[in-house]
């Protein structure tokens, strides 16, 4: 790129009261591709813009839905029908017991869902070669300032008069903003060669070493991964019941599920009475 390009304007203001009249002034002057820049969030600078409602609460839902289907369904093909097990009469697929995993998946979905929606595709970041990143005014804007960004291709802007616009406003400075060409570090080094083999080669190593070091290494507590628990072991002795017996007897009265209790066990007269 031989010549830089002209894509903006940054107006700077000293408080959010100056910001709000000058995105005012602005509006009133025709202009409509506006945006603001500030150290932190202003409540209902999205509406004074004259922006819509964010649509990365959608994004979120879809994804929360889309996670809490995933656990339910998941929770029900393992526990009801591909393995199914009996544990204390509870039905096989249980609402209650099968909440927090579902919870779980939905705010792993709605989160990660959420960061790269905003990061990627609407804010479209990172902006490594951003001419507001490169401007005079992006330390004050991040720390005590507040930035009104005009775009250049809006149809009423002027670089020559645009400035003129803000007059009678409390303002700091005024500043256009120029695409300049990128930072060769990025294409040059990052993206080598070299540099993408070492980062490949760490990833493997650092991938396989860790179970290795985990295997023969010892744990390190607390990550022993429950190798030395204290278990009641069935086939073995039990020093938890005084007839040291490990596998214990049911309950009495009990019903295993999917079976009916024998009413004539030891009753071989009643049986041959009643059974036909």
């Amino acid at each position: 790129m031989s010549e830089k390009e002209l894509v903006g304007a940054v107006v700077l203001f000293k408080t959010p009261d100056d910001l709000i009249a000058g995105i005012r002034r602005a509006q009133n002057r025709g202009f409509t591709r506006l945006d603001s820049v500030s150290p932190y969030p202003i409540h209902k600078m999205d509406e004074v813009l004259g922006k819509g409602p964010s649509r990365l609460g959608y994004v979120a839902a879809i994804a929360g839905l889309a996670g809490t289907t995933l656990a339910k369904t998941a929770q029900w093909w393992i526990s009801a029908v591909d393995y199914p097990l009996n544990i204390g009469g509870n039905p096989l697929f249980s609402y209650p017991a099968f909440i927090p995993v579902t919870f779980e998946l939905m705010v792993l979905f709605s989160s990660l869902a959420t960061v790269v929606g905003m990061m990627v595709v609407f804010n479209r970041l990172p902006q490594h070669s951003s001419s507001l990143l490169r401007s005079k005014f992006i330390r004050d804007l991040t720390c005590d300032k507040y930035g009104l960004v005009l775009d250049a291709s809006d149809p009423k802007f002027a670089p020559e008069t645009v400035h003129a616009f803000f007059d009678g406003l409390e303002t700091l400075g005024f500043h256009l903003l120029y695409r300049e060409r990128p930072s060769p570090f990025f294409s040059q080094r990052v993206l080598s060669a070299p540099f993408l083999i070492l980062l490949a080669g760490v990833s493997l190593f650092c991938s396989s070493a860790t179970p290795l070091v985990f295997r023969y290494g010892g744990a390190i507590p607390p990550f022993n991964f429950m190798k030395a628990q204290e278990k009641l072991n069935p086939q073995h002795e039990s020093n938890a019941f005084p007839d040291r017996i490990g596998m214990r007897q049911a309950v009495s009265g009990t019903v295993a599920r999917g079976f009916l209790p024998y009413p004539y066990a030891n009753d071989a007269e009643a049986a041959e009475r009643d059974l036909k």
